[in-house]
């Protein structure tokens, strides 16, 4: 038998089997912010253990992300699914999951149009990025993360923390989600690619959504399973 992370947990349920790896992303997440704005001190580590602190948070906010995503082409999300994947996805960034679900909804339904899946853009990537957040952050959204630093104010965290450990690797998982997970995989007129990335690597930078082409053919799949069965190889 070829063993994988997945064949840990061959025979548990697969809506259990979501919930309990969603949980652990999210957990892994919360324990190390957590323990970056309470404990931590940035003058007393040097540069190199708080940017692996940065880049480890980085790739933890692309999985909240990719927890909400999971939620948003849930057939029938049940209540436990509904709360970890809007949580995450205001932990992600301050969004809520209806303005989210709008716009994506847009994406799969005209990938690659310019001027009708809000996530695309024939420009330089630059221009493109830019273009992509304008469209999805919202009123709404500025006035939950204002709210977020005010009570992490209140609770007396550190300014340098909030911005090294909050901000930063926030802005951070956008870009890396964009340029992995939207960039690389689409083209005008409707085309989308896998990643010629290594599996491991596309496991790494975007939680499997390098397998892009898989995901639109089959997008209730959740991330964890994007490239289980033989039939969504490239």
């Amino acid at each position: 038998m070829k063993f994988t992370p997945r064949s840990l947990l061959p025979k548990i349920k697969p809506e259990l089997k979501s919930n309990l790896i969603n949980t652990f992303v999210f957990s892994l997440w919360g324990i190390h912010e957590n323990y970056l704005m309470t404990n931590y001190n940035i003058e007393s580590h040097s540069l190199l253990i708080s940017t692996l602190h940065i880049l480890t948070l980085t790739w933890q906010y692309v999985g909240l992300f990719i927890i909400s995503h999971d939620l948003h082409h849930a057939e029938k999300p049940n209540l436990y699914q509904q709360f970890l994947g809007r949580l995450s996805l205001i932990c992600y960034g301050g969004f809520l999951l209806e303005q989210f679900s709008e716009k994506h909804r847009l994406h799969h339904e005209f990938p690659g149009e310019v001027g009708k899946d809000p996530d695309f853009d024939d420009s330089h990537p630059i221009i493109w990025y830019l273009k992509f957040m304008t469209r999805y952050i919202n009123f709404y959204q500025v006035i939950i993360q204002l709210v977020v630093y005010n009570l992490a104010k209140y609770c007396n965290f550190d300014d340098d923390n909030l911005i090294f450990f909050w901000l930063i690797p926030s802005v951070f998982a956008s870009i890396q989600l964009f340029f992995y997970g939207t960039y690389l995989v689409h083209e005008k007129d409707g085309i989308i690619k896998n990643s010629n990335l290594p599996k491991w690597l596309i496991t790494l930078t975007s939680y499997n959504f390098g397998h892009h082409r898989n995901h639109h053919k089959y997008p209730k799949l959740p991330w964890h399973e994007l490239d289980s069965d033989k039939d969504l190889k490239n």
